[in-house]
């Protein structure tokens, strides 16, 4: 019988800012720089692959290309291959997809949701680790916390 190792996690946080503010200012104002489209449920990254559903959805979206911010992407990349290593062990991580920037209107929303493709279909290669950044000031809204479920599967 196979066992995962102890040190291995499923979820982890940091506990100090990836990015300072002005960091987090050019981020911003990279993702608003970039063409904005009602974000969608459902595969892939576009409205025609995936379905507006504002039950489960209310948030505008942009992509940040790897040239606009190469500081940010080495940052992350380096992050990322770190809490790998320490946290979770997956062989042969990269990043592979632009960073998505989210806003979200007063009211806005995203219920509950998996960052996967459970059948693997639509996401080659398969994304191993989602990472999230939260650039706004937190004292600057309510709500918007991440929560995860405790148990995805048995």
């Amino acid at each position: 019988m196979i066992t995962e190792p102890r040190w291995k996690s499923f979820i982890v946080e940091t506990r100090k800012p990836i990015f300072t503010p002005k960091q987090c200012e050019m981020i911003i104002a990279a993702g608003r720089a970039e063409p904005k489209q009602t974000a969608a449920v459902g595969a892939g990254h576009e409205i025609k692959e995936g379905r507006i559903d504002t039950k489960t959805r209310t948030s505008h979206i942009s992509w940040i290309p790897f040239k606009k911010t190469p500081e940010m992407y080495k940052d992350i990349e380096k992050i990322m291959k770190t809490t790998n290593g320490n946290h979770f062990g997956f062989d042969g991580v990269r990043l592979t997809e632009p960073a998505q920037f989210t806003e979200y209107p007063k009211g806005g929303f995203y219920d509950w949701h998996m960052d996967l493709d459970v059948n693997g279909q639509n996401e080659p290669p398969v994304r191993k680790i989602s990472m999230t950044c939260l650039l706004s000031d937190p004292s600057t809204f309510t709500g918007g916390d991440l929560e995860f479920m405790e148990k995805i599967y048995e």
